[in-house]
C-alpha cells in the first residue's frame, strides 16, 4: 500500500461482494503506516461500504509468527464473541485457545485435546483458532475456563478475562501425569471463581508498582522510554496522561507516539492504576478503590479511602505496600498478592528478608476474628524458600540461618557494616570527577579490597 488508498478501498470491496466472505482482515508491515496509511480507519471504511465486518492489524510484518497470530486472535475474539447467558448445562465449558496451524498443523491434534476434555467430563465449547467455524467461536463467552495451548494463545485469553471474569490454565496435555494434574487445575479455577463470586466479602489486592504501566516501549523500533537525567524507565501514569521517573521526578507528556520512528507506544506490565481499570471492568458492580503513593498524596483522601472499606463501603481494594499496614478489616476474606517476584527481583542483599516480612504482614490482614479467608500469591516461582517459608513447606529447618550463612559467606551484614555516602552538585561532570577521586582515596585505605567502597 504505497499512496493509492482509494484504489485498495475500491478493490477490496469489489471482491468483498463477489465473495461475500464472514469477514476481511487487513494486515500488513509497519512500512505503510511509517507513509501514513491508517489501517483501522480504512477497515471502518470498508466494512461501512460493503456490511462485512472489517479490522485492520498492524503486524510486524514477517518476524514474528507468535506476535501476528496472538493479534489475529485477539481481534476475532474482540469482534465476533458476544455477552451470552451461559447454557444450563451440567460440567464445566470450556475453549480451546490458540491451535494455531504453526503448533497444531498434524491432522487430528485439535481433536485430541477435544476428546481429551470430553473424557475429562468437560464440555467443548469453542477452538480460537483451528478446528471451528466462526460460529462457534461467537459462543466462547458461554464457557467457563479457557485452556490456552500456544504462546499465541494467551492474549485472547486475557482479553476474555478481562470481558468475562473468564480464567484460564495453560498447558498441552502431554505424557502420562499432566494432563491429570491441568483437569484438576481447571476445575480448582473454576471452583475458585464461583465461589467469590457468590461469596461476597471484601478484597485487598497488592502489587508493588504504582502508576498505569512501569515501562513503556516502541511497538516498531523497540525503544524503551528513559528519564534523560538518571536512565531509569519512565512509568506512565494515565490518569495524568504523563510519564513519571519514580527516581528523581522527572516528568513529560505522554504523546502516544515514538520519539524515535513514529509509531505507536505501548504501556507493558501493569502498576495499581491499570490494575484497578481492570477491576472494573471485571467487576462491574464492585465498588473498587485504589490506595498508592500517588492517591495517599491527599491525606484526607487516605483516611476517607480506608474509613469507605472498613464500613463496608468499598468492594475490593487494590494497592502498593500502604495496604499491608496494621489494619484491621472485619469484612475482609481474601488478600491477593499480584506479580509477587518483582518483589524478591530487587538488586539488595535484604531483598528476601524484606518480601517475607511483608507477605507475612499483609498474610496477617486476612481471616481475622476467626473468620474464614484466603491468601493468595500470584508467582512463576512457587519452590522459592520465601514461599516455601510462608507455605510452612520450607526446605530447610532453619530460614533464618540460611540467610545469614549466605550474608557470612558474601561478607554482607550483620557481618560487616554498609556505609552510603551521598554527593550532589549542580555540575554533572565536576560531581563526576569528585565521586572519581574520593572514591580512589577511600579505596588507598582499604587494604582488604573485598571491603574497598565500589563508584
Amino acid at each position: 500500500v504505497m499512496g493509492n488508498d482509494e484504489k485498495l478501498i475500491e478493490d477490496i470491496v469489489s471482491a468483498a461482494k463477489d465473495q461475500q466472505p464472514a469477514f476481511i482482515s487487513l494486515c500488513g508491515s509497519p512500512m505503510p503506516m511509517m507513509t501514513g496509511f491508517d489501517y483501522r480507519a480504512v477497515a471502518e471504511d470498508i466494512g461501512h461500504r460493503t456490511g462485512i465486518p472489517c479490522f485492520g492489524l498492524e503486524t510486524n510484518g514477517t518476524r514474528s509468527y507468535v506476535s501476528g497470530a496472538s493479534m489475529a486472535l485477539e481481534a476475532l475474539v474482540r469482534e465476533f464473541v458476544h455477552d451470552m447467558q451461559k447454557d444450563s448445562f451440567d460440567g464445566i465449558g470450556v475453549n480451546i485457545v490458540g491451535a494455531t496451524p504453526l503448533d497444531f498443523g498434524l491432522t487430528g491434534m485439535v481433536e485430541s485435546v477435544r476428546k481429551w476434555l470430553e473424557d475429562c467430563g468437560m464440555i467443548f465449547i469453542s477452538s480460537i483458532g483451528m478446528g471451528s467455524s466462526l460460529e462457534e467461536i461467537s459462543r466462547a463467552g458461554e464457557a467457563d475456563v479457557n485452556l490456552v495451548v500456544s504462546a499465541a494463545g494467551l492474549g485472547a485469553a486475557r482479553v476474555l478475562h478481562r470481558r468475562f471474569g473468564m480464567p484460564y490454565a495453560v498447558g498441552v496435555p502431554v505424557g502420562n501425569e499432566l494432563p491429570g494434574l491441568m483437569a484438576d487445575n481447571m476445575k480448582i479455577k473454576v471452583k475458585e471463581f464461583r465461589e467469590r463470586r457468590s461469596a461476597g466479602g471484601q478484597a485487598v489486592i497488592l502489587r508493588s508498582r504504582r502508576a498505569y504501566a512501569p515501562v513503556v516501549q516502541c511497538s516498531g523500533c523497540g525503544r524503551i522510554l528513559k528519564c534523560p537525567n538518571c536512565h531509569v524507565s519512565l512509568s506512565y501514569h494515565k490518569a495524568t496522561g504523563r510519564m513519571v521517573c519514580h527516581h528523581c521526578g522527572h516528568q513529560e507528556p505522554y504523546s502516544g507516539t515514538c520519539p524515535s520512528c513514529g509509531q505507536p507506544l505501548e504501556p507493558l506490565g501493569a502498576g495499581t492504576q491499570r490494575i484497578e481499570e481492570e477491576l472494573r471492568t471485571l467487576f462491574p458492580d464492585a465498588r473498587i478503590a485504589r490506595l498508592d503513593s500517588d492517591a495517599a498524596q491527599n491525606k484526607q483522601y487516605e483516611e476517607q479511602v480506608i474509613q469507605d472499606f472498613a464500613e463496608h463501603r468499598t468492594d475490593l481494594l487494590v494497592g502498593t505496600q500502604i495496604v499491608t499496614k496494621g489494619f484491621d478489616f472485619e469484612g475482609l476474606s481474601l488478600v491477593a498478592v499480584l506479580q509477587a517476584d518483582s518483589l524478591l527481583g530487587q538488586q539488595d542483599f535484604r531483598a528476601d528478608e524484606r518480601a517475607l516480612q511483608l507477605l507475612e504482614q499483609f498474610r496477617g490482614r486476612c481471616a481475622r476474628r476467626g473468620n474464614p479467608g484466603r491468601f493468595v500469591i500470584q508467582t512463576a516461582q512457587a519452590d522459592h524458600p520465601v514461599y516455601r517459608e510462608l507455605a510452612g513447606q520450607s526446605l530447610s529447618n532453619d530460614f533464618i540461618g540460611d540467610l545469614l550463612a549466605e550474608r557470612r559467606a558474601f561478607g554482607y551484614p550483620p557481618y560487616s557494616r554498609v556505609i552510603l555516602l551521598v554527593c550532589r552538585d549542580t555540575d554533572p561532570a565536576r560531581l563526576d570527577r569528585l565521586c572519581r577521586r574520593l572514591t580512589d582515596a577511600l579505596c588507598g585505605s582499604f587494604p582488604d579490597r573485598s571491603k574497598a567502597p565500589s563508584g
